[in-house]
């Protein structure tokens, strides 16, 4: 699970839980062509171009990833701390 701590100025904590099963959820979104073409119709292109899928964006992709995240648990990927106090804190 990825946890993400967000403490502002007040000190206020804020953490949010990222189940790897919602990485995965939007892995798939993101890898299907339903999504891109809804994309397509909101920004208001061309419905005659054909949708343009990322090649590097596939379920095998995103399932690889989230292993590997899994298998690295515990590990810090961001820590930043701003001059006033307010802090973002984002690990495995």
């Amino acid at each position: 699970m990825i946890k993400v701590t967000i403490v502002t100025k007040k000190n206020y904590h804020f953490v949010v839980p990222v189940p790897y099963f919602v990485l995965n959820c939007c892995g798939s979104l993101l890898s299907s062509n339903a999504f891109w073409k809804q994309v397509k119709k909101w920004t208001k292109q061309d419905s005659k171009v054909s949708v343009w899928l990322p090649d590097s964006l596939d379920k095998m992709t995103f399932k690889v990833l989230v292993s590997s995240l899994k298998a690295h648990k515990g590990l810090l990927l961001v820590d930043v701390k701003l001059n006033d106090n307010m802090k973002v804190k984002v690990e495995l």
